[in-house]
């Protein structure tokens, strides 16, 4: 799905038919919490600034079966690779 992100129509749709949700992209709140199947396990493994993950939280924790917490659900932020500052090469 990492093209997806794009385009908001084919991100809904295939977020939309999901059982299970990845969401890793490392854009606050990018995925909706209402175009979250019910019932579906949604995993954020994006962090950004402000402890905000990529799935809207509350909206999605309503809907959802399972969700990771954020922060730290699948890795201890902040998470290198949602860095947005270019890593310093000695």
């Amino acid at each position: 799905m990492q093209h997806a992100i794009h385009e908001p129509s084919t991100c809904f749709r295939i977020v939309g038919g999901a059982d299970i949700v990845v969401a890793a992209v490392c854009r606050p709140e990018l995925i909706k919490g209402a175009w979250i199947k019910s019932g579906a396990v949604v995993i954020g493994a994006g962090y950004n600034p402000g402890n905000i993950g990529d799935v809207e939280y509350d909206t999605a924790a309503q809907r959802v079966h399972l969700i990771t917490p954020v922060p730290g659900g699948v890795a201890p932020p902040p998470s290198p690779s949602c860095s947005t500052k270019p890593s310093q090469q000695p």
